[in-house]
């Protein structure tokens, strides 16, 4: 009975869905359509937009804002050499 009961309502439930898609697409097929079309994008638009700053927050979240430079130096170079070029990169403003 209870089964039976919900079926009548879901099939009452589904005819007048059929009924007022039919109301609204007699009148004016096309309006109707770009007025779905509206609706769908200015729901999707927010939750686009929440994705892609979410995304990007988590994507830059282990950048490090300074400049990292590697310099390779053959085994065969004195440690003088190397403090005076570290010396020259320390002084040099595009490295800080």
């Amino acid at each position: 009975m209870l089964f039976q009961r919900f079926v009548k309502g879901f099939l009452k439930n589904v005819s007048d869905f059929k009924y007022t898609l039919r109301i609204l697409f007699a009148k004016d097929f096309i309006g109707s359509l770009i007025t779905i079309a509206v609706i769908a994008i200015s729901l999707t638009i927010p939750s686009v937009f929440y994705l892609i700053v979410k995304n990007t927050t988590i994507l830059t979240n282990n950048i490090t804002m300074g400049r990292n430079i590697v310099v390779y130096i053959n085994s065969d170079v004195d440690s003088l050499t190397i403090a005076k070029y570290k010396d020259i990169f320390i002084k040099d403003k595009r490295f800080n």
